[in-house]
Order: structure tokens, then C-alpha cells, then sequence
């Protein structure tokens, strides 16, 4: 008995030091103040009630999960942007956690402490784990609909399949369709990633006559329990067919894609050093799965293809894909690279894997530490914080990151946005102290200070019409190294009586 327990404890003991080197890993980067303009929704959002974060999230192009789970989180351990950033870092860490809870059983060992070590220390990882944003969340349950989804259809080609109703597979439906609906209600690209891998479980009980009224009967379960909220979607799905923002670059498309688990959100590093790690992993990857003839591999491949496909088709309509949306199949991804270096026979050659990715994310880790803790990050706040006045407004243009940032930074002041582009989506609600300008009409008798950050494309201070306007200071240039040397200028001038 007392060789059993040490024997499960040699094999738990390298997770847990994994573990705890990952969790200071990721979240040495956490305990900045820097916001970009998706994080600074995210931290609006959470200052309203329950059900107005429902209404409000309907209004955005994400469903509203992951605002009420962090709503929830910030409650009960506080409200500040540490806080939210650890709530990511924890998904990213579950996410890591499948290596070790599910992935070495139903594998073996070196295949979960592969997909545990890449969890966390692949630099796309690295970064998205201190967004204050659903992906680490959405890629932990995407990741576990897969593999319950692969459970069931294991299944379903045992002997088990021919049983009466299946009863012996129906312990995988019930989690397959919680993961299934909890993925939908986090992101889109969630939503669409999960309906493939649902379909492809439905085609394959079809084809094989095995448990088709199970797979029927959870596929219509996880419709009825999204319901409510499929309403909301088809409305977000027209406001992105009136108009978004997002442009595709198809001649870049592929490197991005091949890219994406070696590059962190802003890049830290020449592309060239990333295209030097990650075209001979990727293709390493790819060489595996023909040689095992993984059909696992395979699987995860197809999902990734089939939905990055509709994704782009879809995208010569109307442009809905960025590389970022690769986020919530990452778990897909690592498993397949995590397999591909499990199966390397020779320790010098498999440790070598390892020790290069380590090196890569080292390598990014410590630019990524330089930029978000570099002291230029906070000269913009500093400044208007030395002059701000009551009674002082405060105007974005055409700065999309600092918009809601601004609001944020001095909640006490009235914000604007000015919407010079006509987004056909309004989020500017969600902020309690921000509005959206689409002309500059109301300072034709307006009488006060005005700041405003905008990019030196856009000088508010001449558009406006109003002879009784002076500047007050020499306009005043800032730099964020923390958003890819984000470049702004901040105007402060006044309007005065005749």
C-alpha cells in the first residue's frame, strides 16, 4: 500500500513544482496598472449590476459570462486590476491543469506534463494570461468540451456502444454539454469552435449507428440551455454585418497562424526569431501526426481547419476573424504540439524541445516585463492628474485604446469619445462617465476646459468652431512601451465667455 502512495506521489510531485514555478511565471507580469481598451470594458462592465451587465454585454460582440464570473471574482477579492488579472491567470492555470487531471490518464504521463509545461510557458500563454479578458476562460472550457467529446466518442467505437441507450457513455454527455454551453456563453469563436466539435460527434454516431439519440438529445439540450441568449447573437451577428472594424491581411494570414503560440499579443521580439522556433516545431507537429498516424492529432487538426475556414470564408463578407481569435482552440493546439514532442524517444532530443520553448518564453517574458513595468506607461496619467480640475472634460479621438483607459484614470470627470468613424456599435454606455461624440456641435457655446488625447491625425482643438477657445499649454507628446510604443498627444485648452 505504502508503494502505491509513493508512486503516485513521484508522479504528482513534478506537477506541482510546475505549477508553482508557472503561477509566478505568469503572474510576475500582473501588478502593473496598464489598460487597453478591451480591458478597460472589461473593468466598466463589472461596476454595473447582474442583470445590466446582461443587457449592457448584449450591446458588445461577447457574450456576457465572463463579465459575471469576474463580477462574481472581483466581489469577493476586491475590484482592483490585479485582482481581475489573477482571475485570468487562474484559467490559465486550469487550463495547464488538464495535463495532469485528465490528459496523462487518458494518454500517458509524458503526454500531460508536455501539455502542462506548454500551457504555461508557450509565450502566447504568457501573454494572454494577464488580459483582462475571457480567453484563458474560454480556452480552458473549449478545451475540456474536446475532451469529453473524445471520451464519448471513444466510447461510442468500444463495446460499450451496442449497450442498451449507452448507458455507459452517458457520464460524458453530461459534461460535454455543461463545457459546450459554458464555451458559447464566453466568446463566439468559443460558440463556433464547440458547434464543430459537436458535429463532428453527431456525424460520427450517424455514420456508425451508435448512440444516435444520446448525441440528439445533447445537442438539443446545449440549444435549449443557450437559448437564452441566442436572440442576443443574431442581433450582435447583424451589428458586425453593418460594420466592424476588423481588416484581414490574407497575405500575412498564414505566417500569423503558424505563428500564434510563439507570439505574444504585442510583439516582444523580431518576427524573424519567432519564425525561427515555430515553422520547425509546427511542421515537426504535422510530421508526427502522418508518422503515429494519431488520429487524436488528426481530430484536433480537422476541428482547427473546419473552423478557421468557416471563419475566413465567412470573412471575404464581412471581416470577423484577427489572430487572437485562435485563442480559445489554443488547448487544441498545445495538445497537438504537446503530443507530437511526447513521442520523441531520445531524453537529449525531447529536452532539447523543451529547453528551447522555455528559452523563447524566457526570452519574451523579460521584454515583456520591461514594457509594462516601464515608467513611461504612467507620464500621461501623471500629467493630466497634476492639472485636472473639477468641472475639466475629457475627450479620446480617434485613440481607440485610451478611450475607455481615460475614463477609467478619472472617473470623477466627464469623458467623451469622439466617434469620428461612426463605429456602428455603441459600447460607450457601459462606462458611467463616458459619452460618444459623433460631431464636435456642443462646444459652439460651450464655456470650460477641455483635454484631449488623440493621435496627431486628429486635432479636436481645430475642429472645433468656437473663436473664444485658447490653448492653455503647448501640446504634450506620451509614448506607452506597453501597447507596442502606443504614440499620443494630449491637448489641454479652454473656452472662455466673449
Amino acid at each position: 500500500m505504502k508503494l502505491v502512495y509513493n508512486e503516485k506521489m513521484k508522479k504528482f510531485i513534478p506537477y506541482v513544482i510546475l505549477f508553482i514555478i508557472g503561477a509566478i511565471f505568469l503572474g510576475f507580469n500582473a501588478f502593473h496598472n496598464n489598460l487597453w481598451f478591451d480591458e478597460s470594458y472589461s473593468m466598466a462592465i463589472i461596476q454595473h449590476g447582474f442583470i445590466d451587465v446582461w443587457k449592457l454585454t448584449s450591446l458588445d460582440v461577447h457574450p456576457p459570462l465572463y463579465y459575471l464570473m469576474l463580477k462574481i471574482f472581483t466581489m469577493i477579492f476586491g475590484s482592483g486590476l490585479v485582482v481581475a488579472r489573477i482571475f485570468s491567470i487562474i484559467g490559465a492555470l486550469l487550463l495547464a491543469s488538464l495535463g495532469f487531471t485528465h490528459l496523462r490518464k487518458m494518454f500517458n504521463d509524458k503526454v500531460g506534463f508536455v501539455f502542462s509545461f506548454l500551457a504555461i510557458f508557450l509565450p502566447v500563454v504568457l501573454s494572454y494570461a494577464i488580459e483582462i479578458r475571457m480567453y484563458t476562460w474560454v480556452a480552458y472550457f473549449v478545451a475540456l468540451t474536446a475532451i469529453y467529446a473524445y471520451k464519448f466518442y471513444l466510447k461510442n467505437m468500444g463495446a460499450d456502444a451496442s449497450s442498451p441507450g449507452g448507458h455507459k457513455i452517458r457520464p460524458y454527455a453530461i459534461p460535454l454539454v455543461i463545457f459546450t454551453v459554458l464555451s458559447a456563453y464566453t466568446h463566439y469563436y468559443g460558440l463556433l469552435t464547440v458547434g464543430v466539435i459537436n458535429l463532428f460527434l453527431l456525424i460520427h454516431a450517424i455514420r456508425n449507428k451508435a448512440n444516435q439519440k444520446l448525441v440528439i438529445t445533447a445537442l438539443i439540450a446545449e440549444a435549449v440551455l443557450y437559448l437564452p441568449w441566442f436572440i442576443f447573437f443574431l442581433f450582435a451577428a447583424m451589428r458586425v454585418s453593418n460594420g466592424f472594424w476588423i481588416v484581414i491581411d490574407y497575405n500575412t494570414i498564414l505566417n500569423e497562424i503558424i505563428t500564434f503560440v510563439f507570439s505574444a499579443i504585442y510583439s516582444n521580439i523580431s518576427m524573424k526569431y519567432t519564425i525561427i522556433i515555430a515553422y520547425p516545431i509546427i511542421f515537426f507537429t504535422i510530421y508526427q501526426m502522418f508518422k503515429l498516424k494519431s488520429k487524436e492529432m488528426a481530430l484536433c487538426l480537422k476541428i482547427l481547419a473546419v473552423v478557421i475556414l468557416i471563419a475566413l470564408a465567412t470573412s471575404y463578407l464581412r471581416p470577423i476573424f484577427i489572430i487572437r481569435y485562435l485563442f480559445p482552440m489554443i488547448g487544441l493546439i498545445i495538445f497537438m504540439i504537446a503530443y507530437a514532442i511526447a513521442s520523441i524517444k531520445n531524453k537529449y532530443i525531447f529536452a532539447s524541445f523543451l529547453a528551447a520553448i522555455l528559452l523563447f518564453s524566457s526570452y519574451n517574458f523579460y521584454f515583456e516585463s520591461q514594457k509594462m513595468y516601464n515608467p513611461l506607461n504612467d507620464e500621461v496619467k501623471t500629467y493630466i492628474g497634476s492639472q485636472l480640475e473639477e468641472g475639466d472634460i475629457i475627450i479620446s479621438a480617434r485613440t481607440r485604446d485610451l478611450m475607455g483607459v481615460a475614463s477609467l484614470m478619472f472617473p470623477d470627470n466627464k469623458c467623451y469619445f469622439f466617434n469620428s468613424d461612426e463605429w456602428s456599435i455603441d459600447i460607450c454606455a457601459t462606462y458611467p462617465n463616458m459619452e460618444r461624440l459623433t460631431d464636435l456641435d456642443m462646444f459652439e457655446d460651450y464655456q470650460g476646459r477641455i483635454w484631449v488625447i488623440s493621435g496627431d491625425d486628429t486635432n479636436v482643438y481645430n475642429l472645433i468652431d468656437n473663436s473664444n477657445k485658447k490653448m492653455l499649454e503647448e501640446p504634450q507628446y506620451f509614448v506607452r512601451p506597453a501597447f507596442d510604443n502606443e504614440n499620443f498627444y494630449v491637448y489641454l485648452f479652454e473656452i472662455t465667455k466673449e
